[in-house]
């Protein structure tokens, strides 16, 4: 089997640094990496094996520098989708044949990104890490299914669903991935139908079983109007007893004294007459006591679209940081039906303006400072979802947040998982999540293999990805039985499709594997790659 194709990266973030890290780890794939000067920049330059070149910009002369001629593929990796795409066709213009793979946040333009390029496909990074927020925030293993084919697989914890509804084991709940599927906590499953009942309840958990109040009649108010409703009964039933009158005739009797309608007559007996006086003196109140409440819910509510921020919310869920991630979480949130109020610094930003589109509230300010997570009405939320792209700026914010609330679950965005555990075990910040890493799984894919990921999961901190493989011609794998592809801890088999069928589940364990046939699998990095390898031909 010859070498590799080498592979380029352009791109200075955590997302570029993970994706190299996928290339050289899983695939084994000679790396250029060109760098712009981002963060990451000196941690890529440390990477072993890889080749680095600096730019302050990419343009033909430094993509011809990197290789491109003799790159088998090259990821633009850039935070701006109008600076990859103009990398990208002067790479196509260099090496028309390059397989490319370009990061971009406007999905209008990852649809068409196959019609522009050769041989090219956008992913958006926070569209793949969005689901895994979400998932965690929500306290839930899955709220999309996988689908194979036409058929939907759901991700349940084993005592959710049926024995006989198991399709495969994913995991056990303390670590390990992949194995016998006897021992496994969280499995794979067709069951759907009862289950939904399960989401809707575990949504309702999270939103406290009640919908958010967001503009209320202030107390003051409530007392005043609650105590001349209940005068007005009881004048009512009073009048109704003095004069003989049925109870309907005497409330609208009331009600006509009470808007100044109705002359007193004094020959009325003389309870009845005080009744009807005081009835006069409270209509006074009345009215103005109505229109005083009014204007105070329609003030209220005028002030709240002004600020951007409702009063009394309760049981919401607080999102810090509207950039890339964020405005993803946010979109994903709102569609399900929770109640989300946004904290960002830029009011200008474009997870703000979306905000605005969705009628999400946001509050404008660091998030670290307290009286912003107060405006935010942290101490009501049930969820605080972090998303800013900076570990310490997370836990200050998040330290803040348990300060300020009576115990909402926390989701925090940290790219050092060992960090992580540290602060789960000096804080109790259980739950964390690294976009960078759950994304760069789909793009190390797509740049060595033409087959799609079917879907990249986050079990905690670690990935599984739903992949297709393809057999070719005088693979390795080519007349092996279908069992042997299972290797514990890396790889389960799903299924099978064959050029002439459709996707077929649980194939016999005999059968055997011929040149064409189309693997489904669920695998970690490392055993997709391995098996990607094992599936290509000797001769390539």
């Amino acid at each position: 089997m010859s070498r590799p194709a080498p592979v380029i990266v352009v791109g200075s973030d955590d997302l570029a640094l993970r994706t190299i890290i996928s290339l050289v780890e899983h695939y084994h794939v000679p790396v250029t990496a060109v760098v712009t000067g981002g963060r990451s920049s000196e941690e890529i330059t440390l990477v072993p094996g890889v080749r680095v070149l600096r730019a302050d910009r990419v343009d033909d002369e430094v993509l011809s520098r990197a290789g491109v001629a003799e790159a088998g593929a090259i990821a633009l990796l850039e935070r701006d989708d109008a600076v990859n795409l103009q990398a990208a066709l002067v790479a196509q213009d260099l090496h028309p044949a390059v397989r490319t793979v370009i990061r971009t946040f406007n999905l209008a333009l990852a649809s068409r990104v196959s019609v522009l390029l050769n041989d090219a496909v956008a992913l958006s990074d926070s569209d793949i890490a969005a689901s895994a927020w979400v998932e965690a925030a929500l306290g839930a293993l899955d709220l999309e299914p996988v689908r194979i084919g036409a058929t939907e697989l759901w991700v349940e914890w084993r005592t959710d669903v049926p024995p006989e509804a198991i399709v495969t084991g994913l995991g056990k709940a303390d670590g390990g991935l992949l194995g016998r599927d006897k021992d496994a906590d969280i499995v794979l499953t067709r069951y759907a139908g009862p289950l939904e009942a399960a989401r809707l309840a575990r949504r309702r958990a999270v939103t406290g079983g009640r919908p958010p109040r967001f503009i209320r009649i202030r107390r003051p108010y409530l007392y005043m109007l609650g105590g001349l409703v209940l005068f007005f009964v009881v004048a009512s039933v009073l009048l109704a007893s003095l004069e003989g009158q049925s109870l309907g005739d005497a409330f609208l009797s009331s009600l006509l004294a009470l808007v100044g309608q109705e002359s007193i007559d004094i020959n009325e007996s003389s309870a009845a007459l005080v009744v009807r006086i005081i009835l006069a003196v409270i209509s006074v109140a009345f009215v103005p006591a109505i229109a005083a409440a009014v204007v105070d819910v329609v003030v209220s509510a005028r002030l709240a679209s002004a600020s951007g921020m409702r009063r009394s919310m309760q049981y919401h869920i607080v999102l810090v940081g509207l950039g890339n991630l964020g405005t993803r979480v946010m979109r994903r949130m709102v569609s399900l039906g929770f109640t989300v109020v946004g904290v960002e610094r830029d009011e200008q930003s474009r997870g703000a303006g979306a905000a605005r589109e969705l009628n999400v509230p946001v509050v404008i300010g660091d998030a670290a400072q307290p009286q912003v997570l107060v405006r935010a009405q942290t101490a009501a939320a049930r969820i605080v979802v972090l998303t800013i792209p900076d570990d310490f700026t997370n836990l200050e914010i998040a330290l803040t947040a348990q300060d300020h609330g009576s115990g909402p679950r926390l989701v925090m965005r940290l790219r050092d998982g060992d960090f992580a555990d540290r602060l789960y075990r000096a804080f109790g910040l259980r739950v964390s999540r690294n976009a960078e890493r759950i994304a760069a799984a789909a793009f190390a894919h797509a740049l060595v293999c033409h087959e799609p990921v079917i879907r990249v999961m986050a079990l905690g901190r670690r990935v599984l990805l739903f992949a297709t493989v393809l057999v070719e011609a005088d693979s390795p794998l080519s007349g092996v039985l279908l069992s042997s592809v299972n290797a514990a801890g890396l790889v389960k088999v799903l299924g099978v499709q064959s050029a002439d069928t459709d996707t077929a589940l649980l194939q016999p364990p005999d059968r055997r594997i011929e040149a064409g046939l189309r693997i489904i699998v669920v695998a970690t990095q490392a055993g997709l790659a391995d098996l990607l390898g094992r599936a290509r031909s000797l001769y390539a």
